[in-house]
């Protein structure tokens, strides 16, 4: 299940929006994936960390049949994830005040972000 609503994190106080996050029930366990490039706060606190390909991966090795899992990443993963293990419940985080390092490589030098570029 792919909740819709990004849950956005204060890039000051990424920790601990992710703790707070994290306190909420769910069925199963929880775990935070993130893209490589993502802040290093996150990659700090996830369960697995790589690229995208990678991600999705993990989560179809995801040994559980319930479960939250909270992704990090420039691209909208959750759709592809959901797909594969629709018992899952997915949730992208997103920063809502940061200029991401995947963010400025996908900038072309513009000030503005291109297309296909989801923000953190």
């Amino acid at each position: 299940m792919i909740h819709e609503t990004p849950l956005a994190v204060g890039q000051k106080s990424i920790l601990k929006d992710v703790d707070q996050i994290f306190k909420s029930w769910t069925d199963g366990t929880k775990h935070l994936i993130s893209h490589y490039l993502s802040p290093i706060e996150f990659r700090q606190r996830a369960s697995f960390t790589g690229t995208d390909h990678e991600l999705i991966e993990w989560v179809k090795n995801y040994p559980s049949q319930y479960g939250a899992i909270y992704v990090v990443s420039d691209h909208n993963l959750s759709y592809d994830m959901d797909a594969i293990r629709p018992t899952l419940s997915f949730y992208q985080l997103v920063v809502r005040d940061a200029d991401t390092i995947i963010q400025k490589q996908n900038n072309n030098g513009t000030g503005q972000a291109s297309s296909g570029c989801e923000s953190l």
